[in-house]
């Protein structure tokens, strides 16, 4: 068999019919498996959608949630707010001998003795009453000054 040699047109002529045997082979299955592969294309397009679908309704959800959580703490907090607005506010009396004195007047005065001789608005008020020397004292924003009971 080593003797033999094999002429390139003879060799052409007879693997020219297997080449297009193969050819054909493979259009018959390319034909064949068409089908198939448009039917995978068209699941994946269904699990696409299906996919999205469920993300955006998830995405909702989601959203639903959150809003409704931001309403419960909002209702909270004005609650909290009204609740705070109608804390119960004590009254104070300073009795003395045969004197009685609201604390809240008290207050109210020596914010108008401090108005009346500074400008600027109220940030902070101290009160030291001293009944026997009938007299009040405050610091308020820093300033000192006395009132009479």
């Amino acid at each position: 068999m080593a003797d033999m040699k094999i002429n390139p047109d003879e060799l052409k002529e007879k693997l020219e019919p297997v080449g297009e045997a193969v050819a054909k082979a493979g259009k018959a299955v390319a034909k064949k498996a068409e089908p198939a592969v448009k039917a995978v294309g068209e699941k994946a397009k269904e699990s696409q959608k299906l996919v999205g679908d469920k993300a955006r309704e998830a995405g909702k959800a989601a959203g639903d949630k959150v809003k409704e959580a931001s309403k419960a703490a909002g209702d909270k907090a004005k609650e909290a707010g009204r609740e705070a607005v109608s804390a119960v506010t004590p009254m104070v009396y300073i009795q003395y001998g045969d004197k009685e004195i609201v604390c809240d007047e008290l207050v109210e005065r020596a914010r108008a003795d401090y108005k009346a001789n500074n400008k600027g608005t109220v940030r902070s008020v101290k009160l030291y009453v001293k009944p026997e020397e009938n007299t009040a004292y405050y610091v308020i924003n820093g300033k000192e000054g006395k009132i009479d009971i």
